[in-house]
């Protein structure tokens, strides 16, 4: 069993932000770390950018299973928080459909032609979607 502790830092003016983790082992040793700036942002993203990293390193390492700590409050109320079946079904399709694809990330700024019903739907009358998704880091 892993842990990845993730942290983002940032001066008073908000210009220098910097995000980071660490990845340690069942006894506590140091396994592996990372650190990267990211500009100017908002603190709360910070702490996203780290997570996103480090979940990445995560992926490609197999450290799994796997912790996450953060002490931002408004991350980890997010990710624990979760979303109900209704609000997660445009997501379910595409992992369903995309299982057979080629290796690696695919990405598309158009609804795929078979989730264009599914996704109307959502877009009119499902406002758990909306309310989660405004929910995190606001």
């Amino acid at each position: 069993m892993l842990k990845l502790n993730v942290d983002g830092a940032v001066n008073i003016d908000g210009k220098q932000v910097g995000a980071g983790g660490i990845f340690r082992n069942h006894k506590g040793r140091w396994i592996h770390d990372f650190w990267f700036y990211v500009g100017a942002t908002e603190g709360d993203w910070t702490e996203l950018w780290g997570l996103h990293e480090g979940l990445m390193i995560a992926v490609r390492e197999r450290f799994c299973p796997l912790i996450i700590e953060s002490n931002s409050l408004k991350l980890v109320q997010a990710i624990n928080k979760g979303v109900g079946l209704e609000a997660n079904t445009c997501a379910d399709s595409l992992a369903k459909m995309r299982k057979f694809a080629e290796l690696g990330l695919h990405e598309t700024t158009l609804v795929p032609v078979g989730l264009v019903g599914l996704f109307e739907r959502d877009a009119e009358g499902s406002d758990s979607l909306r309310r989660t998704a405004s929910n995190i880091l606001s």
